[in-house]
Protein backbone atom coordinates (compact mmCIF):
# COMPACT_ATOMS: atom_id res chain seq x y z
CA UNK A 1 0.00 0.00 0.00
CA UNK A 2 1.19 3.54 -0.78
CA UNK A 3 0.14 6.85 0.73
CA UNK A 4 0.86 10.27 -0.76
CA UNK A 5 -0.36 13.85 -0.51
CA UNK A 6 -1.74 15.89 -3.43
CA UNK A 7 -2.82 19.38 -2.42
CA UNK A 8 -4.74 19.04 0.82
CA UNK A 9 -6.03 15.53 0.12
CA UNK A 10 -4.34 12.25 1.01
CA UNK A 11 -4.36 9.57 -1.68
CA UNK A 12 -3.70 5.89 -1.08
CA UNK A 13 -2.95 3.04 -3.43
CA UNK A 14 -3.20 -0.69 -3.06
CA UNK A 15 -2.87 -3.63 -5.42
CA UNK A 16 -4.47 -7.02 -5.77
CA UNK A 17 -3.55 -9.78 -8.18
CA UNK A 18 -5.75 -8.29 -10.89
CA UNK A 19 -6.24 -4.59 -10.28
CA UNK A 20 -4.51 -1.52 -8.96
CA UNK A 21 -6.75 0.88 -7.06
CA UNK A 22 -6.00 4.56 -6.44
CA UNK A 23 -8.38 6.35 -4.12
CA UNK A 24 -8.45 9.56 -2.14
CA UNK A 25 -9.47 9.89 1.47
CA UNK A 26 -11.48 12.95 0.44
CA UNK A 27 -13.54 14.23 3.30
CA UNK A 28 -14.66 10.88 4.67
CA UNK A 29 -13.68 10.96 8.31
CA UNK A 30 -13.06 7.24 8.70
CA UNK A 31 -10.81 6.93 5.64
CA UNK A 32 -8.98 10.15 6.44
CA UNK A 33 -8.31 8.90 9.95
CA UNK A 34 -6.82 5.66 8.59
CA UNK A 35 -4.55 7.59 6.23
CA UNK A 36 -3.43 9.94 8.99
CA UNK A 37 -2.70 7.03 11.30
CA UNK A 38 -0.51 5.41 8.63
CA UNK A 39 1.30 8.68 8.06
CA UNK A 40 1.86 9.22 11.78
CA UNK A 41 3.34 5.72 12.05
CA UNK A 42 5.67 6.49 9.16
CA UNK A 43 6.71 9.78 10.75
CA UNK A 44 7.56 8.10 14.04
CA UNK A 45 9.54 5.40 12.24
CA UNK A 46 11.52 7.77 9.99
CA UNK A 47 12.00 10.72 12.30
CA UNK A 48 12.66 12.78 9.15
CA UNK A 49 11.88 16.42 8.40
CA UNK A 50 10.13 17.46 6.29
CA UNK A 51 8.06 14.32 6.55
CA UNK A 52 6.21 14.81 3.27
CA UNK A 53 9.41 14.91 1.21
CA UNK A 54 10.85 11.86 2.95
CA UNK A 55 7.70 9.90 2.42
CA UNK A 56 7.44 10.76 -1.28
CA UNK A 57 11.10 9.80 -1.80
CA UNK A 58 10.43 6.50 -0.12
CA UNK A 59 7.50 5.83 -2.44
CA UNK A 60 9.55 6.79 -5.50
CA UNK A 61 12.29 4.39 -4.45
CA UNK A 62 9.79 1.58 -3.95
CA UNK A 63 8.16 2.02 -7.35
CA UNK A 64 11.30 3.21 -9.19
CA UNK A 65 9.31 5.97 -10.84
CA UNK A 66 8.63 9.68 -10.55
CA UNK A 67 5.69 9.03 -8.31
CA UNK A 68 3.35 6.16 -7.48
CA UNK A 69 0.47 7.79 -9.28
CA UNK A 70 2.29 7.62 -12.62
CA UNK A 71 1.58 3.89 -13.08
CA UNK A 72 -1.06 2.78 -15.57
CA UNK A 73 -4.69 2.86 -14.51
CA UNK A 74 -7.17 0.16 -15.58
CA UNK A 75 -10.24 1.50 -17.32
CA UNK A 76 -12.33 -0.28 -14.70
CA UNK A 77 -10.84 2.04 -12.06
CA UNK A 78 -11.30 5.32 -13.96
CA UNK A 79 -14.68 6.10 -12.45
CA UNK A 80 -13.47 5.43 -8.89
CA UNK A 81 -10.51 7.71 -9.51
CA UNK A 82 -12.76 10.44 -10.92
CA UNK A 83 -15.23 10.08 -8.07
CA UNK A 84 -12.57 10.43 -5.41
CA UNK A 85 -10.96 13.38 -7.21
CA UNK A 86 -14.38 15.03 -7.40
CA UNK A 87 -15.02 14.63 -3.70
CA UNK A 88 -11.53 15.79 -2.87
CA UNK A 89 -12.21 19.01 -4.78
CA UNK A 90 -15.46 19.44 -2.82
CA UNK A 91 -17.40 19.97 -6.05
CA UNK A 92 -21.06 19.27 -6.74
CA UNK A 93 -23.22 18.73 -9.80
CA UNK A 94 -26.85 17.86 -10.41
CA UNK A 95 -27.77 14.22 -9.76
CA UNK A 96 -28.69 13.79 -13.44
CA UNK A 97 -25.26 14.99 -14.57
CA UNK A 98 -23.52 12.64 -12.13
CA UNK A 99 -25.63 9.68 -13.29
CA UNK A 100 -25.02 10.48 -16.96
CA UNK A 101 -21.23 10.64 -16.50
CA UNK A 102 -21.15 7.36 -14.59
CA UNK A 103 -23.28 5.71 -17.28
CA UNK A 104 -21.02 7.10 -20.04
CA UNK A 105 -17.93 5.61 -18.37
CA UNK A 106 -19.69 2.26 -17.81
CA UNK A 107 -20.69 2.04 -21.48
CA UNK A 108 -17.16 2.82 -22.59
CA UNK A 109 -15.66 0.18 -20.28
CA UNK A 110 -18.06 -2.45 -21.61
CA UNK A 111 -17.23 -1.54 -25.21
CA UNK A 112 -13.47 -1.46 -24.56
CA UNK A 113 -13.53 -4.83 -22.80
CA UNK A 114 -14.66 -6.52 -25.98
CA UNK A 115 -11.77 -5.03 -27.94
CA UNK A 116 -8.87 -5.77 -25.63
CA UNK A 117 -8.58 -2.20 -24.32
CA UNK A 118 -7.95 -2.50 -20.61
CA UNK A 119 -5.83 0.52 -19.62
CA UNK A 120 -6.60 4.22 -19.67
CA UNK A 121 -3.67 4.76 -22.02
CA UNK A 122 -5.25 2.37 -24.55
CA UNK A 123 -7.98 4.92 -25.29
CA UNK A 124 -6.22 6.88 -28.03
CA UNK A 125 -7.84 9.36 -30.41
CA UNK A 126 -8.32 6.55 -32.96
CA UNK A 127 -9.96 4.33 -30.35
CA UNK A 128 -12.20 7.21 -29.24
CA UNK A 129 -13.26 7.83 -32.84
CA UNK A 130 -14.08 4.14 -33.27
CA UNK A 131 -16.25 4.31 -30.17
CA UNK A 132 -18.05 7.40 -31.48
CA UNK A 133 -18.61 5.65 -34.81
CA UNK A 134 -20.11 2.67 -32.98
CA UNK A 135 -22.48 4.99 -31.06
CA UNK A 136 -23.65 6.60 -34.29
CA UNK A 137 -24.16 3.25 -36.03
CA UNK A 138 -26.28 2.05 -33.10
CA UNK A 139 -28.85 4.71 -33.97
CA UNK A 140 -28.09 7.35 -31.35
CA UNK A 141 -28.71 10.95 -32.39
CA UNK A 142 -25.89 13.41 -32.89
CA UNK A 143 -26.99 15.32 -29.78
CA UNK A 144 -26.91 12.17 -27.61
CA UNK A 145 -23.48 11.16 -28.91
CA UNK A 146 -22.10 14.64 -28.26
CA UNK A 147 -23.42 14.57 -24.69
CA UNK A 148 -21.86 11.15 -24.04
CA UNK A 149 -18.51 12.23 -25.44
CA UNK A 150 -18.53 15.52 -23.52
CA UNK A 151 -19.21 13.62 -20.28
CA UNK A 152 -16.24 11.35 -20.99
CA UNK A 153 -14.12 14.41 -21.76
CA UNK A 154 -14.94 15.87 -18.33
CA UNK A 155 -13.83 12.64 -16.66
CA UNK A 156 -10.57 12.51 -18.65
CA UNK A 157 -9.81 16.17 -17.85
CA UNK A 158 -10.18 15.41 -14.14
CA UNK A 159 -7.90 12.38 -14.32
CA UNK A 160 -5.43 14.50 -16.30
CA UNK A 161 -5.05 16.76 -13.27
CA UNK A 162 -3.69 13.78 -11.36
CA UNK A 163 -1.54 12.27 -14.09
CA UNK A 164 0.73 14.30 -16.33
CA UNK A 165 0.84 11.50 -18.93
CA UNK A 166 -2.92 11.45 -19.57
CA UNK A 167 -4.13 13.08 -22.78
CA UNK A 168 -7.79 13.72 -23.46
CA UNK A 169 -8.74 12.01 -26.77
CA UNK A 170 -12.41 12.98 -26.62
CA UNK A 171 -12.04 16.56 -27.81
CA UNK A 172 -10.70 15.39 -31.16
CA UNK A 173 -13.30 12.62 -31.39
CA UNK A 174 -16.35 14.70 -30.45
CA UNK A 175 -18.78 15.02 -33.39
CA UNK A 176 -19.52 18.52 -34.65
CA UNK A 177 -22.72 20.21 -33.61
CA UNK A 178 -25.24 19.77 -36.41
CA UNK A 179 -27.99 22.02 -35.11
CA UNK A 180 -30.14 19.15 -33.81
CA UNK A 181 -29.96 20.57 -30.28
CA UNK A 182 -31.19 24.01 -31.35
CA UNK A 183 -34.62 25.15 -30.21
CA UNK A 184 -37.22 24.46 -32.88
CA UNK A 185 -40.01 26.73 -34.03
CA UNK A 186 -42.83 27.48 -31.60
CA UNK A 187 -46.13 25.63 -31.92
CA UNK A 188 -48.69 27.17 -34.20
CA UNK A 189 -52.12 27.96 -32.73
CA UNK A 190 -53.54 24.80 -34.30
CA UNK A 191 -50.69 22.60 -33.01
CA UNK A 192 -51.01 23.98 -29.49
CA UNK A 193 -54.75 23.39 -29.51
CA UNK A 194 -54.17 19.73 -30.44
CA UNK A 195 -51.64 19.27 -27.60
CA UNK A 196 -54.01 20.79 -25.02
CA UNK A 197 -56.95 18.74 -26.32
CA UNK A 198 -54.88 15.53 -26.05
CA UNK A 199 -53.80 16.47 -22.51
CA UNK A 200 -57.41 17.05 -21.46
CA UNK A 201 -58.39 13.68 -22.93
CA UNK A 202 -55.63 11.83 -21.04
CA UNK A 203 -56.74 13.30 -17.72
CA UNK A 204 -54.60 12.84 -14.57
CA UNK A 205 -54.20 16.65 -14.46
CA UNK A 206 -52.12 16.65 -17.65
CA UNK A 207 -54.20 19.54 -18.97
CA UNK A 208 -53.51 21.60 -15.86
CA UNK A 209 -49.80 20.74 -16.04
CA UNK A 210 -49.70 21.74 -19.70
CA UNK A 211 -51.39 25.04 -18.94
CA UNK A 212 -48.96 25.77 -16.09
CA UNK A 213 -46.02 25.09 -18.38
CA UNK A 214 -47.59 27.22 -21.13
CA UNK A 215 -48.27 30.27 -18.96
CA UNK A 216 -45.11 30.14 -16.84
CA UNK A 217 -42.49 28.90 -19.30
CA UNK A 218 -41.21 26.29 -16.83
CA UNK A 219 -40.07 22.77 -17.78
CA UNK A 220 -42.49 19.87 -17.46
CA UNK A 221 -40.06 18.24 -15.02
CA UNK A 222 -40.35 21.20 -12.65
CA UNK A 223 -44.12 21.38 -13.14
CA UNK A 224 -44.43 17.67 -12.30
CA UNK A 225 -42.88 18.23 -8.86
CA UNK A 226 -45.08 21.25 -8.14
CA UNK A 227 -47.14 21.17 -4.94
CA UNK A 228 -50.39 23.03 -4.32
CA UNK A 229 -48.71 24.94 -1.51
CA UNK A 230 -46.52 26.57 -4.16
CA UNK A 231 -49.57 28.01 -5.98
CA UNK A 232 -50.16 31.28 -4.16
CA UNK A 233 -53.52 32.70 -5.30
CA UNK A 234 -53.35 35.53 -2.76
CA UNK A 235 -50.00 36.81 -4.03
CA UNK A 236 -50.88 35.88 -7.60
CA UNK A 237 -47.72 33.85 -8.25
CA UNK A 238 -46.58 30.26 -8.75
CA UNK A 239 -43.45 29.47 -6.75
CA UNK A 240 -41.05 27.02 -8.42
CA UNK A 241 -37.88 25.31 -7.23
CA UNK A 242 -36.20 24.68 -10.60
CA UNK A 243 -33.79 21.76 -10.71
CA UNK A 244 -31.00 24.04 -11.95
CA UNK A 245 -31.23 26.34 -8.92
CA UNK A 246 -32.45 23.89 -6.28
CA UNK A 247 -28.95 23.01 -5.04
CA UNK A 248 -28.20 26.70 -4.51
CA UNK A 249 -31.44 27.15 -2.58
CA UNK A 250 -33.04 29.59 -5.03
CA UNK A 251 -36.76 29.63 -5.82
CA UNK A 252 -38.56 31.37 -8.67
CA UNK A 253 -41.89 33.21 -8.36
CA UNK A 254 -43.73 33.49 -11.70
CA UNK A 255 -46.75 35.85 -11.93
CA UNK A 256 -50.00 33.94 -12.45
CA UNK A 257 -51.82 34.80 -15.67
CA UNK A 258 -55.57 35.28 -15.31
CA UNK A 259 -56.21 32.41 -17.74
CA UNK A 260 -54.08 30.11 -15.59
CA UNK A 261 -55.86 31.26 -12.44
CA UNK A 262 -59.19 30.20 -13.98
CA UNK A 263 -57.85 26.77 -14.90
CA UNK A 264 -56.35 26.05 -11.49
CA UNK A 265 -59.41 27.15 -9.56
Amino acid sequence: MALFLRGNVWWYEYRTRRVRVVRSTGFRKGERAKAQAAFDAFRLGMGAKPVKSAMEKMLEAIYETGGAIQHGVPLSSVWSLYEDWFRGKSKSVADTTWTNRRSAVRRLVEWAGGRGLSDLGDVTVDAARQYVKQLVSSGKSNKTVRNLVLDLSCVWDAVGQLRSDVHNPWRAACPDKDGSADVGAAFSVEQEAKVLAAARKVGCQWYEASMISRWTGQRYGDVATLDWSQVDFKAGVVRFRPSKTKRAGFSVAVPMHERLREVLR
